[in-house]
């Protein structure tokens, strides 16, 4: 996706367990244990609220969905470590979590809203700042959603890999564990495209070595015109939507951003003009995954837009490189949650 100022994503090339141990306090390791150790169960209660887990090494929940435990209650006081959220649940009635999605890749991603104060109460930390941290730093982050039958299934791990402030919402993709950390689900890249010594500088990721910001904007932007240039040729350097034949004005615009191999291919990228790459990233149009005809949102009903409802998307030139009717679905899911 292209840099957009209202889109800020994961910044390290390669996400794991082991590299983010080394920036929390140890209690997070303990706790990150815990959650990995119970994948795939579901629990009656959120643990805070099971007074039969006396093991627990660390406040692991709280009520309200985001729970950054209270540094000065740890064991380590914290180490000197940057805060950050051990923990999410998803699925109450004042925000429109959805639950899991699932890949074809065996893994998931999660839409999940922003903390919003309740009304009349002004919040006394800012869990979405902290949410960021995780964000910015590559920080795993439990997930456990609320079940329609009761209780709550334990998700694993997963790591943020990006915010959108015009949905205002994170996405953040799992399950992180040694099987799908080695597939490379976590990385912007593919290995094969680097030396295994430009893979080392970017596992040791810092954020202040030159070195490795100049090789993570040279990988960004290789990666950026591979993908454009595979939708234009799909496309024949023609907006799906608008038919405007002017690459300048074209952008690679992905239909659903996740990392790992299946991120960077055609069936999930669109090629758009510019303003249109804008309006589909903020959810104010998406595209029927049945019929792929362009719905937009009723603010946009109402505007120079408004020509563009109901028109059918162009298919590229070879068809097997068409839109995943899977990743337009849930781009479509999440139009309808965001036009509620």
């Amino acid at each position: 996706m292209e840099n957009d100022s209202y889109i800020e994503t994961c910044a390290i090339c390669f996400l794991s367990i082991e590299r983010a141990k080394k920036l929390v306090p140890p209690e997070f390791i303990e706790g990150w244990n815990w959650f990995q150790q119970r994948a795939g169960t579901t629990m009656r209660v959120l643990p805070h609220r099971d007074p039969t887990l006396n093991d627990a090494p660390i406040s692991l929940t709280r009520d309200a969905g985001i729970h950054s435990p209270d540094y000065k209650k740890l064991r380590s006081r914290g180490a000197d470590k940057n805060k950050y959220v051990l923990s999410i649940h998803a699925g109450g009635s004042r925000y429109n979590n959805k639950d899991l999605i699932y890949l074809e890749d065996g893994t998931w991603i999660l839409d999940y809203c922003s903390q919003k104060p309740e009304r009349g109460r002004k919040a006394t930390t800012d869990f979405n700042s902290v949410m960021m941290n995780n964000l910015r730093d590559g920080i795993p982050i439990a997930v456990m959603i609320k079940q329609s039958s009761g209780g709550y299934m334990v998700c694993g791990l997963g790591f943020i890999e990006e915010y959108n402030a015009a949905t205002e919402s994170f996405i953040i993709h799992g399950p992180v564990n040694p099987s799908t950390e080695a597939a490379g689900f976590f990385s912007i890249v593919e290995a094969e495209h680097l030396s295994d010594s430009e893979i080392q500088i970017l596992k040791e990721w810092d954020a202040e070595d030159e070195r490795v910001q100049v090789k993570v904007n040279q990988i960004r932007r290789q990666g950026q015109e591979r993908f454009r240039k595979a939708l234009r040729d799909a496309y024949e350097d023609t907006c799906v939507i608008s038919s405007v034949a002017i690459p300048e004005v074209l952008q690679a615009a992905h239909i659903y951003s996740y990392r790992g191999p299946k991120t960077q291919i055609v069936n999930n990228g669109l090629l758009l003009r510019s303003d249109l790459h804008l309006l589909f990233d903020a959810h104010l149009f998406t595209i029927h995954p049945e019929n792929h005809k362009v719905v937009l949102s009723d603010q946009l009903k109402a505007s120079d837009y408004k020509t563009y409802n109901g028109i059918q998307i162009a298919d590229p030139c070879d068809r097997r490189l068409s839109p995943s009717d899977e990743l337009l679905n849930i781009h479509y899911q999440q139009f309808l949650v965001e036009s509620r």
